[in-house]
């Protein structure tokens, strides 16, 4: 593991009450799972292989000689101008350990706008990735430390599993509907297991590549990052894949990343034997049991993008004890109206490209 003091990463920066420090990625990815809250999408390797190495800039929060909290954003700089625009996408990261003191994430906040807004004169986003029990405390931190919120979350409900329960609990959970298709699926004499290494990212592809030609969607996964993750030198970064197989041949495949205590549901998918087999809930329920074994606290199912089908399917899994939350979508710092202004150009024009490839 290496540390997070690695001076060669850069110097500290001042930010009132707490200071900034720029680190490498190789240190940065070789800690994040010490935060409770880490996901992939605040690993280096992930927005590295997604977005560019030289985009990439990981950075720890820091006072009195401890470490606050950290994360990763994505920086991109205007052209001609001494400006830029930098992302933190589901962070910054602030849960270490016991529950941290209720400022806490105030002051990383503050000292990411001093910082990323004030120093390097960046229009700075935030992205936060709030759950049943921190939603508030997101809202009044980022307001604290002068954060505006810009705009709504496009996708804004996750579907939360609640991984305290024991299986048996869990199962009466279940929406009837949902268990009764989970009982159809179990007698359709599916294989489920966990694959590791190049088998599994070799069989998941497979299947995915094969969905994409028969679903002809337009997509905007990231699923190019897989590879990169399953191969990261830190093995805490890379995800669990596992497959549901009908007659020896894989029909169903799904990839989960376990980081902090909320593991997510990165990727998935099917081929066209699934929807008959109800292969989609035996696989959700295995992953829940391995889930619940591991001491994770949550399973994010993710979003829905308005498929009411997959909303029911994910609403009726989650149940009575689970969560859906919303998230609360951007929120803004920039030193002036000239770098606001230049942001929502670069935001306009990045939407309009989106509407014009549907």
């Amino acid at each position: 593991m290496t540390a997070l003091s690695d001076h060669r990463a850069g110097p500290r920066m001042a930010a009132g009450e707490a200071t900034v420090r720029h680190v490498s990625s190789e240190a940065w990815d070789g800690t994040v799972a010490g935060f409770r809250d880490a996901v992939h999408e605040q690993t280096a390797v992930y927005n590295a292989t997604r977005w560019g190495g030289s985009r990439v800039s990981c950075f720890t929060v820091e006072r009195a000689g401890a470490v606050l909290g950290g994360g990763v954003a994505v920086t991109v700089r205007l052209p001609f101008l001494d400006r830029g625009l930098s992302i933190v996408k589901f962070g910054p990261l602030h849960r270490q350990g016991a529950q941290a003191p209720g400022d806490t994430l105030a002051v990383i906040l503050r000292a990411l706008r001093d910082e990323f807004a004030g120093r390097r004169r960046h229009h700075l986003t935030v992205t936060p990735l709030s759950g049943p029990d921190d939603a508030a405390l997101w809202e009044e931190s980022l307001r604290a430390a002068g954060f505006a919120h810009l705009r709504p979350a496009p996708d804004p409900a996750r579907y939360l599993v609640d991984l305290s329960l024991d299986l048996d609990a869990q199962r009466a959970n279940l929406h009837g509907k949902w268990r009764y298709n989970l009982r159809k699926a179990e007698a359709a004499g599916l294989e489920i297991r966990r694959v590791e290494g190049a088998e599994g990212l070799d069989a998941f592809m497979a299947l995915y590549e094969a969905m994409l030609a028969r679903k002809r969607f337009d997509d905007t996964s990231g699923i190019g990052a897989l590879p990169a993750l399953m191969a990261a030198r830190d093995e805490a970064i890379r995800p669990d894949i596992y497959l549901a197989s009908l007659d020896g041949a894989p029909t169903a495949g799904a990839v989960i990343g376990r980081l902090g205590e909320r593991a997510m549901y990165l990727f998935g998918a099917t081929d066209g034997r699934a929807l008959a087999a109800k292969a989609g809930y035996a696989l959700h329920w295995h992953i829940i049991g391995a889930l619940t074994e591991s001491g994770a606290r949550w399973y994010d199912l993710g979003g829905t993008a308005g498929d009411a089908g997959l909303h029911q399917f994910k609403k009726q899994l989650v149940g009575r004890a689970g969560a859906i939350v919303d998230l609360p979508g951007d929120y803004v710092a920039c030193d002036s109206a000239l770098s606001g202004a230049l942001a929502h150009g670069v935001h306009g024009l990045r939407g309009l490209a989106a509407r014009l490839r549907r």
